[in-house]
């Protein structure tokens, strides 16, 4: 009698199942670290990297043999398919999960429910309670083979993407904006942005504020690359807040890394005016604030037991810890100062983030950067970041404080009917809005007093292809 075939989803390996695999096939420990951080435990992608390493024993490296990997694997995921479904897994590449509503934007109302349908029933997809997802390793190679074989296609789903998530940003549960800022970030496929809040490496180690136990070892981190002055001023905000310090740990609990860092209207202010560098960062937020007031943290040091400051798996367990800090800090965080002794190694990353270098003063122990995110806060930076990465027309914001408006971070100012207009249209987030609305919305009572093309006349002001004036 014939067996009954069953078929099952394979789930991903755990890493240490995955290393023994590698190990089993020949794999030395070296060979296997690219290895296993592009197959991220999926058994195919372990199994093809596996054999072009063995193909290239001599020169194996990841710039060497994966992408001959990613071709297969792509190839053996998409040939064959039927033709809507591999549209739709393409489309699908281009964002972090795929919802309904996505979907529509990214191929269209009209197939759209029935797509859905076929792709949670793919062998590829994994159906979640908040939408539909690719493994990692599939995602990626489905994703690289559309950008090799067709950018402006990739470049549209994204674009397409953004919009929709544009829109119904106003939508989102509070619960449910750590997705959604996860979904924007991911349409950012820059690698300084994306490795910023996304690390492809494994994670190896676990953040958590500090206990008073930890007080030496952070303090003997500080002592050993800022000298007897870094572990003075750690000892310094250690004795003045205490909570401000959060430490990085290996898997055996040990300390390897440590980070400072505080809202300044929390800090004491004597402990404030005591630090040099802090009371240089009090007195240009106090500048500012006379104008605007703007919530700031201070990330007033971070450093690895073994490399310091310089960029390394505990600087980025840091960083990332100090990322979920500030989202968790919208909408009202407007901005951050961070103290760093030497900027070069970070000069691409700072830049593409939108750091700008600031306190040149040299008696001061580091060198200080600042992140302004703006009036919209850490959503309005990543919307920045999205639409600069997309080429797609700078974001405009109103400061309905001062009625100015913002293009770019500079101020234009407006008369009372500019700003007037300006909100309407804003408001609507990109939906048409009629000369009759306008005209109700901005001129009211006065409707009767001024003839019906003076809507076309501010309009023309604010034409995308002149200044705004």
């Amino acid at each position: 009698s014939e067996w009954p075939q069953v078929s099952l989803r394979l789930r991903e390996l755990q890493p240490k199942a995955a290393r023994r695999l590698l190990e089993l096939a020949g794999i030395s420990e070296d060979d296997a670290v690219p290895i296993l951080s592009f197959a991220r435990g999926h058994p195919l992608a372990l199994r093809l990297a596996t054999a072009a390493a063995q193909h290239h024993p001599r020169h194996y490296a990841g710039d060497l043999a994966l992408p001959e990997v990613v071709n297969q694997l792509s190839g053996f995921f998409l040939d064959g398919v039927d033709p809507a479904l591999r549209v739709a897994l393409e489309a699908m590449s281009s964002v972090r999960r795929l919802t309904l509503p996505l979907l529509a934007a990214l191929c269209g109302e009209q197939d759209a429910l029935r797509l859905y349908m076929l792709l949670a029933d793919s062998p590829m997809v994994e159906a979640r309670k908040d939408g539909l997802v690719l493994h990692t390793v599939i995602h990626e190679a489905i994703a690289h083979r559309l950008k090799a074989s067709d950018p402006t296609r990739f470049t549209a789903y994204r674009r397409a993407a953004w919009r929709e998530l544009e829109r119904s940003a106003g939508e989102v549960a509070v619960s449910d904006l750590w997705r959604y800022t996860a979904d924007v970030i991911h349409l950012v496929d820059n690698p300084i942005v994306r490795e910023a809040f996304f690390p492809s490496a494994e994670q190896q180690f676990v953040v958590e504020r500090a206990r008073p136990e930890d007080r030496d070892a952070l303090l003997a981190i500080a002592a050993c690359h800022d000298g007897a002055s870094g572990r003075a001023m750690a000892e310094h905000w250690w004795r003045a807040l205490p909570t401000a310090f959060h430490v990085v740990r290996d898997a055996g609990r040990r300390v390897v890394g440590y980070y400072c860092m505080f809202d300044p209207a929390q800090a004491p202010r004597e402990a404030l005016e005591g630090d040099p560098m802090t009371k240089a960062w009090a007195g240009l937020l106090e500048a500012d604030m006379a104008l605007e007031p703007r919530k700031a943290l201070f990330l007033r040091r971070w450093l690895g037991l073994e490399a310091g400051e310089v960029p390394s798996p505990v600087q980025a367990a840091c960083w990332l810890d100090v990322k979920r800090a500030y989202l968790e800090l919208r909408p009202s965080l407007r901005r951050v100062y961070l103290a760093v002794s030497d900027l070069m190694p970070y000069a691409s990353a700072a830049q593409e983030l939108g750091f700008e270098v600031v306190c040149g003063d040299q008696s001061l122990p580091q060198s200080t950067a600042m992140l302004e995110f703006g009036l919209g806060s850490v959503d309005a930076w990543l919307r920045r970041l999205v639409r600069r990465e997309l080429r797609m027309l700078d974001a405009v914001e109103l400061d309905e404080s001062s009625r100015d408006l913002l293009v770019d971070g500079q101020r234009v100012a407006l008369t009372q009917l500019e700003f007037g207009v300006l909100r309407v249209l804003i408001r609507a987030s990109g939906s048409v809005v009629g000369r009759d609305a306008l005209l109700d919305e901005v001129w009211g009572r006065r409707r009767a007093a001024v003839g019906s093309n003076v809507v076309d006349v501010y309009a023309l002001k604010f034409d995308p292809a002149k200044e705004p004036v």
